[in-house]
């Protein structure tokens, strides 16, 4: 695996949520990214994570400013509009001219969440219909009993009884 580098523009503890621009990145991030050194420069990190994404960014920038060392995972943007996943570990330190940087390890680990996903899929679901298997089924019909109790909302739930249905299936 590659190891990415970004070196981002940070912002002191009072703007602590800020990350602003990449000013720069190694060989490693463009080919992880898809984007050349030139594309990367100057641009504004957020600009390349994905919106759901964004309270993770908000969550390691926090984590760093309380002297934590975090580990987290999110989507980057590629330049055909799709997403990679990402290891990210940031850290901050201090430039040449005392400013705040925030130096940010990339590793890409989107064929780890394709398999986990496709594993769980598998797990959730019969292989035959590609139904929910009974299990899930009734662990989100749990939950779902449990949010009608507590938001008070209307719902409904059929059930359907096939008589001979085994010699159908």
């Amino acid at each position: 695996a590659r190891l990415g580098i970004l070196v981002v523009q940070a912002a002191d503890e009072a703007e602590a949520g800020y990350a602003g621009n990449i000013l720069e990145c190694n060989e490693a991030c463009c080919q992880i990214t898809g984007f050349s050194r030139e594309q990367l420069l100057g641009q504004p990190m957020k600009s390349f994570i994905h919106e759901e994404d964004h309270a993770t960014r908000q969550w390691l920038i926090d984590e760093l400013y309380a002297g934590r060392q975090p580990v987290g995972e999110m989507r980057y943007r590629r330049p055909d509009g799709g997403y990679i996943w990402c290891m990210v570990v940031p850290s901050l330190t201090f430039g040449p001219s005392g400013e705040r940087l925030y130096v940010v390890q990339v590793i890409d680990i989107t064929e780890r969440h394709e398999l986990e996903h496709k594993l769980r899929h598998q797990a959730e679901h019969d292989a035959l219909t590609d139904l929910l298997s009974r299990r899930r089924f009734m662990e989100l019909l749990e939950q779902e009993i449990l949010h009608v109790a507590e938001t008070g909302s209307p719902a409904s739930l059929l059930m359907l009884d096939l008589d001979n249905f085994k010699y159908v299936n």
